[in-house]
């Protein structure tokens, strides 16, 4: 495959920034290795002589297949882009496998007999293992740019151990970060929880305000009462009526008209009789 295409083909195995980082860094690089070099293992699908659709079934089931593979693609040394392509190549198709465990589909038909993709390990946790990888030939990469005069002959291991003492330090810093980050995320958590029992209490406490408040109202009602009562038992008596007249009095004996003129008949007809 001409190195073009091998260019194009690697960009288009995954999207991710640090990949495309990897991809130009490694293209940068003279073409032929300097001087005798040492020999580098690699799993044996990551060639360009690869032709199936995916990645072997172990790589997707077996954890101890995938560490292993990721570990031969990260130890690899190399200072020429004929050998640091087939790295590169390793990698984005461990990405793109990644991606395809992730996408897959239960019922999609072109799958569905492929009970190792649809069981695959591969999820988000294998794919940031690769991408650490990534982080460290990018590194190392960046620490011996393209272009510099390489050490020659048995200088090359010991600038490459040094290197690699180096990443391993690095990589201890950055466990280190993480944990600092994780203790840092805990007491973020900490704090909100004890954020959200001070809010639990004020509510309470409003509630307990809101619950003496009715109760004021209620003691404030019943003194009303008491005071209505109160006055009415202390108000003068009202002013008594006759029954039957409607007429009011004030402690004197009253008559009404009509009744005296009854009582004049009366009298007259009894004269009237006797005459």
């Amino acid at each position: 495959m001409p190195r073009k295409d091998q260019i194009c083909y690697l960009k288009s195995l995954s999207i991710v920034p640090r990949y495309q980082v990897l991809v130009d860094l490694v293209d940068a690089l003279p073409e032929q290795e300097h001087g005798k070099g040492t020999e580098v293992y690699f799993p044996h699908w990551a060639t360009w002589t690869w032709s199936a659709k995916y990645l072997p079934e172990e790589i997707h089931l077996d954890l101890g297949t995938f560490q292993k593979a990721i570990g031969e693609l990260q130890s690899a040394r190399f200072s020429s882009s004929s050998r640091g392509l087939e790295v590169v190549l390793g990698l984005g198709l461990l990405l793109r496998e990644c991606s395809h465990a992730q996408e897959v589909e239960e019922d999609d038909p072109l799958v569905s007999n492929l009970n190792f993709l649809l069981n695959s390990e591969l999820g988000v946790q294998r794919r940031d293992d690769v991408m650490d990888v990534v982080g460290v030939v990018v590194s190392r990469l960046e620490q011996c740019p393209a272009g510099t005069k390489e050490p020659q002959g048995g200088d090359v291991g010991a600038t490459m151990g040094e290197s690699d003492r180096g990443d391993e330090e690095k990589e201890k810093e950055k466990e280190k970060e993480k944990e600092k980050e994780k203790e840092k995320e805990k007491e973020k958590e900490k704090e909100k929880e004890k954020e959200k029992e001070k809010e639990k209490e004020k509510e309470k406490e409003k509630e307990k305000e809101k619950e003496k408040e009715k109760e004021k109202e209620k003691e404030k009602e019943k003194e009303k009462e008491k005071e209505k009562e109160k006055e009415e038992e202390e108000a003068p008596p009202r002013k008594r009526k006759r029954a039957g007249s409607g007429i009011v009095t004030r402690g004197q004996k009253m008559v009404k008209k009509d009744e005296g003129m009854g009582k004049k008949v009366g009298e007259n007809q009894r004269k009237g009789v006797r005459t």
